[in-house]
């Protein structure tokens, strides 16, 4: 007899955590950002987990809707909560940084500049500074993910356009979301080792049921 599974339970099946263990996913630097264990967030005054998810859901579907791309717009979510903490990074709440994005070739007293001091300047700690979570998931769309200025040193697009052509070729969104995951470590993305980064992506995906963003 054929069995029929949805894809969110084939996630489940391959990602859920072991039952006995309730610890949150930690978060884990990806584009060389900061984590710490705060208990806000300053700028977004975001208070809970679920109150930072649904603005950053926002942010990115009001993306999707005024340009009409298709983008892994669960895979962005988890990112940012994985890479900011849930928004509680230094680089959250004091430049609305939520991916660790580098400023290495701007002035450091450019007001789009966040200087980290926690880090030696030779290692440059110069982070990118933005008004607010809405401009921080903008300019990581359009400048990494799409690369619409060229400005950004590493292109991503090109895993950006295989996800899209394996969604519309009729992939399963598991798949389709390990292969672009993969794809951006392999380009530099994170120093991470690949399988630790993807299982905390994927984790944080299904914890939060995000591809039912999509």
């Amino acid at each position: 007899m054929r069995v029929l599974i949805t894809i969110q339970q084939l996630y489940t099946n391959r990602y859920q955590k072991e039952k006995e263990s309730k610890k949150k996913v930690d978060s884990y630097s990806g584009a060389n950002s900061s984590n710490n264990s705060g208990n806000s967030y300053r700028n977004g005054g975001f208070s809970t987990n679920n109150s930072f998810l649904n603005e950053i859901i926002k942010n990115v579907q009001e993306h999707v809707q005024q340009n009409g791309i298709l983008i892994p717009a669960h895979i962005i979510v988890a990112m940012a909560a994985l890479e900011s903490g849930y928004g509680k990074s230094p680089l959250a709440q004091n430049a609305n940084n939520l991916f660790g994005m580098k400023a290495c070739n701007l002035n450091p007293k450019s007001p789009e500049v966040y200087v980290y001091v926690k880090y030696p300047a030779e290692d440059c700690n110069l982070y990118r500074k933005f008004d607010g979570t809405a401009a921080c998931v903008n300019f990581f769309i359009n400048e990494l993910l799409l690369h619409k200025t060229g400005k950004w040193q590493r292109d991503y697009s090109p895993i950006v356009r295989r996800y899209q052509d394996e969604i519309n070729q009729g992939f399963d969104k598991v798949t389709a979301t390990e292969h672009f995951i993969e794809g951006l470590v392999s380009k530099g993305y994170t120093t991470a080792p690949l399988e630790e980064y993807k299982y905390k992506v994927m984790s944080l995906i299904n914890t939060h049921q995000l591809l039912k963003m999509e």
